[in-house]
């Protein structure tokens, strides 16, 4: 029995589909791998709100084990992950341009709260 064209066709394109898809997959969150985040951007032009797929390669890693209180702009160009469940139990302190992702099922717990001054800023993704 002779396969029909657009079978064919399908079992192409979706063989090509896996092969391009897997690397997205794997290089989402890999324990000091890159991480993909969304950044959402105001498009003027069409006054709407837009998503932005970006990633980071260099960052510090938020745990309950490091707790980290004070987070800046000097380490990883201030770009900081947390992943899991996370607390920290005492005052997170900002200091310069910190940018902050929390992964997908993320559960960060700080018991003594953020603390950004005026001349600092805290940006968080997701």
């Amino acid at each position: 029995m002779k396969q029909r064209p657009w079978k064919r066709v399908l079992s192409l394109v979706l063989a090509f589909a896996l092969v391009f898809a897997m690397p997205c997959v794997t290089s989402v969150y890999a324990n000091g791998g890159a991480v993909n985040y969304i950044e959402r951007q105001r498009d003027r032009s069409e006054k709407k709100v837009v998503d932005v797929d970006k990633t980071v390669e260099s960052y510090t890693e938020i745990t309950s084990e490091n707790s980290l209180t004070t987070w800046n702009d000097t380490t990883n160009n201030g770009w900081y992950v947390a992943e899991g469940n996370v607390t920290i139990s005492s005052r997170v302190t900002v200091t310069g341009d910190v940018k902050l992702i929390l992964t997908d099922g993320c559960d960060l717990t700080i018991n003594g709260g953020i603390q950004v001054a005026e001349e600092n800023s805290l940006t968080i993704y997701g």
